[in-house]
């Protein structure tokens, strides 16, 4: 029962992770596009968004990597609660 339960709560936590990094990757990338087409265009100089927009670059890029390594944890845990569940279900009723 308990298993029942579980296995659907963690693949939707799953879910939910990997569209908060897919996120994090899409607005990394439009920060990289959006900073190469000022610089083409000669909007502003250089020099102001190396610093402005690099460190706004590098603050997605960490979190990013952060919930993509969450989401990984993440389906990683997903075997091992199934198997305790499992344990415990069949330990049980044997």
């Amino acid at each position: 029962m308990i298993y029942r339960h579980l296995v659907p709560k963690m693949i939707s936590w799953c879910r939910i992770s990997k569209m908060i990094s897919w996120c994090g990757i899409s607005k990394m990338i439009s920060w990289c596009r959006i900073s190469q087409h000022l610089i083409s265009q000669h909007l502003i100089s250089q020099h102001l968004v190396s610093q402005h927009l690099i460190s706004r670059h590098l603050i997605s890029k960490m979190i990013s990597w952060y919930l993509i390594s969450k989401m990984i944890s993440w389906y990683l845990r997903i075997p091992i609660y199934i198997a305790d569940e499992l344990n415990q279900f069949t330990g049980l009723h044997a």
